[in-house]
């Protein structure tokens, strides 16, 4: 709700120009590093740094994600439900599992979301030609 709902928001209203695609995805990107930097603080309760690296990654990827399906669809509702459920369906798996961190499977766990990033860009520039065309 922060991250999309309010600093995305923020900065494209900020922006002079808001139907500009490279102010567009200026927001994009600073709301999406904005999510991933406090999963930094995994560190501090003593995650590996490889699993702590993967989830920056996985947060900005999947913050991009979230402001595309934002944007495009005009409502932060189906962002949160997926975003929730997201968060459920791994907590929920890892429950009694002790997983060993590897660079590989952080490596996965890192770029994973690139395909839903893809069909994020996809989605924000249909609804861009739509907006200016």
């Amino acid at each position: 709700m922060v991250f999309r709902g309010l600093i995305l928001s923020l900065l494209l209203n900020a922006s002079p120009d808001d139907q500009r695609l490279s102010d567009v995805w200026r927001a994009i990107l600073i709301s999406s590093v904005l999510f991933s930097v406090p999963h930094a603080l995994n560190l501090f309760a003593g995650h590996a740094e490889a699993r702590v690296a993967a989830q920056l990654v996985w947060a900005f990827l999947l913050g991009v994600v979230f402001a595309c399906l934002r944007i495009a669809g005009r409502s932060i509702w189906p962002v949160a439900v997926l975003h929730g459920g997201m968060n459920a369906f791994v907590h929920v798996n890892r429950l009694g599992i002790e997983i060993q961190p590897s660079l590989l499977r952080a490596a996965a766990l890192a770029f994973a979301p690139i395909p839903l990033c893809i069909y994020g860009a996809i989605l924000l520039r249909k609804r861009q030609r739509i907006a200016v065309g």
